[in-house]
């Protein structure tokens, strides 16, 4: 090869690891013109593309790296890639195929086990990727994540002894892991009486709704028939008729004809997507929202209801609105969010403390009550 070309080719790679990837990418391309069968630019290449442009690029990222792999039939390293070209496509099927022919070229390479035992759990192939999350173990017995990953796939399966020691494996390699601790107790009712575990860890509550945003609207309005936001805005209609010593219905004509909002500072505290904010939103001057969820909140601020959002713990955020001077809140709704609190008096206490004289705190749960009751005691 000229020294020219092999400049060239070092050029792209250097750009490429420094992640000037535009520049790379240009560099690629052109030496690909002169040297069309070299493999490893092809799979530089076809890495490049997902790596920078994910899901979008990949039907030509496939391509180059799949040339790769017929120049090279015996390269671990495109075949793993492959495997991330087809995982990022969400072909997982597919992605294991290639990342088992990646194991059988390089069997001890833990990696790439433990991308194989992603893409199989992904394919709901539970009991294979255990399969491979224990090879990976067999490799590298102290891999950080590797026994909490084993665990949750055992505990899909049912196998909650199993998932027990995985659980307490991966606490004896880092005790502070709060996910490894509940799960263990959520597996093991010996585990919970021993060291009880108060709640759901946030970072759980928030990763889980974070990866259920983009569909959660559809899934639960449209597939599950869900009703709940409308239960609870007949709940607060009852509350606040019952508090005024009038009728429900007269309170809605009322509230329905009247330029002066029955509420004038609203919270909806796990306010998810905001399915409750339309309802709110006209009976309220000002609608606030919070909740653990980056994701679920982004979707609240597309609906347009509410004058505040946040990303917050609830029970920090309403010690912050207290701290803050604002005026308290004269209702407060909640829809779905106190199973995964825990212990609750903490957040009541928080209630208590940001709510309006008279204010209402409605709760879809049976601790609707409580939370009624609470708050009204302290401002009474």
């Amino acid at each position: 090869m000229p020294a020219a070309g092999v400049e060239l080719y070092q050029e792209a790679i250097a750009l490429h690891q420094s992640n000037q990837l535009v520049q790379a990418e240009q560099r690629y391309r052109a030496f690909l013109k002169d040297h069309p069968a070299h493999a490893d630019c092809l799979h530089q290449l076809g890495a490049l593309l997902v790596q920078r442009d994910g899901k979008a690029q990949c039907d030509e990222a496939q391509r180059l790296v799949k040339a790769a792999i017929q120049l090279a039939p015996a390269n671990a390293r495109y075949r793993r890639s492959l495997g991330v070209v087809l995982e990022a496509a969400q072909q997982y099927e597919l992605a294991a195929d290639a990342y088992q022919r990646a194991v059988e070229k390089r069997p001890n390479d833990v990696q790439t086990h433990l991308d194989l035992a992603r893409v199989l759990k992904a394919a709901d192939r539970h009991a294979r990727a255990a399969d491979a999350y224990k090879a990976a173990l067999l490799l590298q017995p102290d891999h950080p994540s590797a026994h909490y990953k084993l665990a949750s796939v055992l505990k899909q399966l049912g196998k909650h002894q199993a998932a027990a020691h995985h659980y307490r494996e991966q606490l004896r390699l880092d005790p502070t892991n709060s996910l490894a601790a509940f799960w263990l107790a959520a597996v093991e009712p010996a585990a919970a009486a021993a060291a009880p575990v108060a709640a759901c860890p946030s970072s759980l509550v928030a990763k889980l709704f974070d990866g259920y945003a983009e569909n959660f609207d559809s899934h639960l309005v449209h597939k599950l028939r869900y009703q709940t936001p409308e239960m609870l805005m007949d709940c607060v209609w009852q509350a606040a008729a019952a508090a005024a010593g009038t009728d429900c219905s007269a309170l809605q004509r009322s509230s329905s004809s009247s330029s002066s909002p029955v509420w004038r500072r609203c919270a909806d505290v796990g306010c998810g997507t905001g399915l409750m904010g339309p309802l709110l939103r006209p009976h309220c001057s000002q609608l606030c929202g919070v909740d653990l969820s980056a994701g679920m909140v982004a979707k609240a601020q597309q609906r347009g209801c509410y004058d505040e959002l946040a990303v917050a713990e609830l029970g920090q955020y309403l010690q912050e609105a207290q701290a803050g001077g604002a005026a308290g809140f004269d209702l407060l709704v909640a829809a779905d969010v106190f199973v995964y609190i825990g212990e609750l008096l903490p957040v009541l206490q928080a209630a208590a403390a940001a709510a309006a004289d008279r204010a209402l705190f409605i709760e879809q749960q049976e601790q609707q009550k409580i939370a009624l009751n609470h708050v009204r005691t302290r401002r009474e």
